[in-house]
C-alpha cells in the first residue's frame, strides 16, 4: 500500500491523501510585506529569465517584459501566499506555454491546506464546452450523475471555467490539455484559484428530466473525500489504470491494439516490466499473428521517457530516421539561486553547452540527436493512433513525429503536447526565500526533426470525443470509431501486407 500511495503521489503531485501529511500549524492567511513580496518577485523573475531556455518560444521578450513590469508595479500591498502565487505569479508561467514549467505553493501551505482544508467533494468532466457531474463523493448520493453544472455560488459555470482555465499550464496555444486538467482536479483548482466556501449552492441541469434543480453540498475534507469515495466507488477507483496496467495489447482478428498509458519507466517496471522487453515482444506478435493494422492507443498517456517514443517508431519504419533537430540552453553556467537537477545523461550539462553559429546556446551531447536505427522486427502495416488533451509530453512528441512523417491517421482530440517539442530534461528547483513558493525550471529547449510550425498539438485526422453519457457509462466511441474506420480502409485499399512503406 505505501508503495501505491507513492506512486499516486509521482502521478499527482500535490494530492497525496490527508493522513499523509503533517500538520505545520501554517497560518495561511497570514500576509507577506510589499518589500518581501518584492524579494521574491525579483528572484522569480531572474530565475526564470536566466535558466528557461523557452521563455520566448511563444510570448515574445517585450511582451513578457512588459508583462513583469506591470505585475511587478502591483506589488505595493501586503498579500497572502495565495495571493501572491495566484495572483500574480501563476499568470506569468501560464504565459511561457510550457506544461512543464511548474509553480506551487510552499510545502508549509500545501501541507496545512490538504489537513485542514475543505474541499468540493465532486468530480466533474469537461466535454462539448460544458462541465458535467462525473462523480459524487458527497453525503448526498443522490445527486444526478451526469448533470450539466450551470453555476456555483451564483457565479456562472462557464465564467469559473474561464477563470480556471487562466491558471492551467499547457504547451503553446493548446487548449485540449487543459480542459483535460480542468475535469479532473476541478476540486483543487477551484479551491487554489477561486474560493474555499464552507458550502456549494450547485445550479445543475439534469439532461435525463430536462429540470434545473439547486442543492447545497457542504465542502468535506479531503480524508473525508477519499472516505466515501472508496465507499462508493472501490478502493481501485483511486488507483490511476496507468499504475495498475500501463502497457496492454490485445489482438482483435488482425487488429492489434495497444494501449499506452504512460512512457514513464519508473512506473512500468512498478508493474513489473519495462518498456522496450514489451514493445519487441508485441511487434514479434504482431509478426506472428500476420496482423496487418495496429492501433496505437495514446490517449492519458503524460508521458516519460523521451527515448521510448523513437524506440516505439523504430518498429513502423524500415529506415534510419532523425529524432531531435536540436537542443538549446540558456546558460553555460549553473545559477547559484537555483539546485540543478542531475542525469548521467547529461553529464557536464550545461558547461559543455557550445553556441551556434547565431549565438545560441545548444546542447551536442545527447543520444537522441544521432540517427536512430529502425527494429529489425518493423511493422510496414496501417498505423492509427488515438490522441486526447491527455496525450502529452514524450507520448505527445511520438504522436507529432508519427504526424509529421505521415505514418499513421489520428483519432481523437487534439493532443496535449506542443508539435515541435517542449521544455523538458533536466530541471532546475527554486525556493522563493519569503513566501517559500516552489519554482521548477526545464532546461532542455528541444525541436524535433519535423517539418511544421504548428503552436498546439496533433490535430486529428478524425475529430471525436466522447459525450459525457459515454464517460459514465464506460463506452468508447473514439476506438469503436478507430476499428470501424480499420473495416473501411481494407475494404477500399489493398491489404496493407502487400506493399511496403517508407518512413
Amino acid at each position: 500500500m505505501k508503495q501505491i500511495l507513492l506512486l499516486l503521489a509521482l502521478l499527482l503531485p500535490g494530492t497525496m491523501r490527508a493522513q499523509e501529511r503533517i500538520t505545520t500549524g501554517y497560518d495561511t492567511s497570514a500576509t507577506f510585506s510589499p518589500a518581501q513580496l518584492r524579494q521574491d518577485f525579483e528572484l522569480f523573475r531572474r530565475s526564470l529569465e536566466g535558466a528557461h531556455p523557452g521563455l520566448y518560444r511563444y510570448t515574445t521578450k517585450p511582451r513578457f517584459d512588459s508583462l513583469f513590469g506591470n505585475a511587478a508595479l502591483r506589488l505595493d500591498s501586503a498579500m497572502t501566499e495565495r495571493e501572491f502565487l495566484y495572483g500574480i505569479l501563476k499568470p506569468l508561467v501560464v504565459d511561457i506555454r510550457d506544461q512543464h514549467t511548474v509553480i506551487r505553493a510552499s510545502d508549509r501551505y500545501e501541507n496545512e491546506r490538504d489537513r485542514n482544508g475543505i474541499f468540493l467533494p465532486l468530480e466533474f468532466r469537461y466535454t462539448a464546452g460544458d462541465l458535467y457531474l462525473y462523480k459524487n463523493y458527497s453525503r448526498d448520493s443522490a445527486l444526478p450523475v451526469g448533470a450539466r453544472i450551470l453555476s456555483i455560488n451564483g457565479t456562472p459555470a462557464r465564467r469559473i471555467i474561464e477563470t480556471l482555465l487562466t491558471s492551467i499550464t499547457a504547451d503553446g496555444t493548446n487548449l485540449t490539455a487543459k480542459y483535460h486538467e480542468l475535469g479532473e482536479y476541478f476540486q483543487g483548482l477551484y479551491h487554489n484559484a477561486i474560493a474555499r466556501p464552507d458550502s456549494f449552492r450547485m445550479e445543475m441541469l439534469n439532461r435525463t428530466t430536462g429540470r434545473r434543480s439547486i442543492v447545497t453540498i457542504a465542502a468535506l475534507p479531503l480524508r473525508t473525500i477519499g472516505e466515501i469515495r472508496a465507499g462508493r466507488y472501490g478502493t481501485a477507483d483511486q488507483i490511476p489504470a496507468a499504475a495498475l496496467h500501463p502497457l496492454e495489447m490485445r489482438v482483435d482478428g488482425s487488429i492489434a491494439i495497444l494501449t499506452l498509458r504512460t512512457f514513464d519507466d519508473q512506473i512500468i517496471e512498478f508493474a513489473g516490466t519495462r518498456f522496450s522487453l514489451f514493445i519487441d515482444s508485441a511487434f514479434a506478435a504482431i509478426r506472428d499473428l500476420s496482423v496487418r493494422d495496429v492501433v496505437i492507443d495514446l490517449r492519458d498517456n503524460h508521458g516519460g521517457s523521451s527515448f521510448n517514443g523513437p524506440l516505439l517508431y523504430s518498429y513502423l519504419t524500415n529506415k534510419p530516421f532523425p529524432w531531435l533537430e536540436r537542443l538549446e540552453v540558456t546558460r553555460a553556467t549553473r545559477l547559484p539561486d537555483l539546485r540543478y537537477d542531475s542525469s548521467s545523461f547529461y553529464p557536464g550539462f550545461p558547461e559543455s553547452s557550445v553556441p551556434d553559429s547565431a549565438g545560441r546556446l545548444v546542447w551536442k551531447n545527447f543520444p537522441l540527436l544521432d540517427l536512430q536505427q529502425p527494429s529489425a522486427a518493423n511493422f510496414n502495416g496501417r498505423v492509427y493512433v488515438l490522441i486526447d488533451g491527455g496525450t502529452q509530453s514524450a507520448a505527445g512528441h511520438f504522436a507529432a513525429m508519427v504526424k509529421g512523417r505521415q505514418r499513421g491517421e489520428f483519432i481523437g482530440e487534439e493532443a496535449g503536447a506542443a508539435y515541435r517539442g517542449g521544455v523538458t530534461g533536466l530541471y532546475a528547483f527554486g525556493k522563493l526565500p519569503n513566501t517559500g513558493i516552489r519554482l521548477r525550471i526545464p532546461l532542455v529547449k528541444s525541436t524535433l526533426a519535423i517539418s511544421g510550425r504548428f503552436t498546439g498539438g496533433v490535430i486529428p485526422d478524425h475529430p471525436i470525443a466522447p459525450a459525457i453519457d459515454d464517460i459514465i457509462a464506460g463506452r468508447d466511441p473514439v476506438m469503436a470509431y478507430a476499428l470501424n474506420l480499420v473495416l473501411q480502409r481494407r475494404k477500399a485499399d489493398p491489404p496493407a501486407g502487400d506493399f511496403h512503406i517508407e518512413h
